[in-house]
């Protein structure tokens, strides 16, 4: 084989790993085991895991527990294992995660078989834009104000480089 040939079989290789997804799927693991390793190695010489103050600050609260659930709930739902294996130790969550469906509840969100083939945050978006069922909201009264937590979203993504 060519050199020009080895070129063209491994860009062919590459480029079918990354239509199927498999390529995706083994950038994500490799970036969930470096996490790991360097926080393993961090463990060592320091004795004490990564701590991002703000972070475990905002996670203390209500409020940072629910986001971090919708999160979770999102990374959960689509099965993103390797993320999570990130998002966990990054967070220390996942042992404050009470499932779906107590997340539903306290968000006011009816989980039923109509939004089940959604993330949570799917339906949150969708009642605080308007296009859901809001129980504050009085009959046929409509709303101007569309809210969209897209920006914040985008931030949140980029912060932990979820993608």
């Amino acid at each position: 084989m060519s050199a020009d040939e080895d070129t063209e079989l491994r860009d062919l290789v590459a480029q079918t790993l990354e239509n199927n997804g498999v390529l995706g799927k083994i950038r994500a693991e490799i970036r969930a085991s470096v996490f790991l390793a360097l926080e393993e190695q961090d463990k060592v010489h320091n004795k004490t895991p990564f701590v991002n103050q703000e972070l475990k600050t905002f996670l203390s609260s209500k409020e940072g527990q629910t986001t971090a659930a919708l999160v979770y709930e999102f990374l959960d739902y689509f099965n993103l294992d390797f993320t999570v294996a990130v998002f966990n130790p990054e967070t220390n969550f996942s042992d404050k995660y009470e499932g779906r469906e107590n997340l539903a509840k306290e968000l006011n969100i009816k989980d039923s078989e109509k939004s089940r083939p959604r993330p949570l945050i799917c339906e949150l978006l969708r009642k605080v834009s308007g296009g859901g069922d809001n129980p504050t909201r009085a009959k046929g009264e409509s709303t101007n104000t569309k809210v969209s937590l897209y920006p914040l979203l985008c931030l949140y993504f980029y912060n932990y480089r979820i993608y």
